[in-house]
């Protein structure tokens, strides 16, 4: 997603891995995460409040990033919540975003029997208000290509919005038939994900 890095040390990214649960450890970079310096809990209680919260109440769930960018905390921050808009909101049409109402910090455990009861069964993407969003997979592939879609389609609202002209919805009709399309063959990562790696394997020479 854009902006990453003024996000600094408080964004966090999480995976199932058997009985276990893996996150990035707090205090570091994105770009410094490594496999080594995963851990199971993380020293930002927040993450371990999100997360925890979210794989307890969803067993479908097995990747987690929760991300504070500025488009999204900006349509967190609005009464109307998200917009879908275009085609590649299509994916987070209907059910498929819930929102958490702002508790402050997260760092009480008594939050996260709200945060199970407000993402539900169904939602893919957790919009919490005043504070930003979590995007949940059955991989990591899956959850993070989400996430960078949920960013450029709540900057997409904003931008809209900027023009003060009115916004022409899409039809109803044609985004409950485009909606399905996303858990099936246009499956978030499905071929992002593995082009994302090639670059990374490219970068990084591995």
């Amino acid at each position: 997603p854009h902006s990453l890095l003024p996000q600094l040390v408080w964004n966090h990214i999480s995976c199932r891995v058997g009985d276990k649960t893996l996150i990035t450890p707090g205090g570091v970079l994105f770009d410094e995460v490594t496999p080594e310096n995963l851990v199971m809990d993380s020293s930002n209680i927040t993450a371990n409040v999100i997360h925890d919260a979210v794989y307890a109440a969803r067993p479908d769930v097995s990747a987690v990033v929760h991300l504070h960018t500025e488009a999204s905390v900006a349509v967190s921050c609005l009464e109307q919540g998200f917009m879908c808009l275009d085609q590649n909101s299509a994916q987070f049409y209907g059910d498929m975003v819930a929102c958490h109402e702002y508790e402050g910090l997260s760092t009480e455990l008594s939050e996260q029997a709200q945060i199970a009861r407000d993402l539900g069964d169904t939602a893919c993407v957790l919009l919490m208000r005043n504070h930003g969003f979590c995007t949940c997979g059955s991989t990591i592939g899956e959850a993070w290509v989400r996430a960078w879609y949920f960013e450029k389609c709540c900057r997409l609202q904003l931008d809209c919005l900027q023009t003060g002209a009115a916004i022409h919805m899409p039809p109803t009709t044609a985004m409950e038939k485009a909606k399905p399309l996303y858990n099936d063959i246009f499956k978030a990562g499905r071929y992002e994900w593995p082009a994302i790696m090639r670059k990374w394997r490219k970068a990084t020479g591995s």
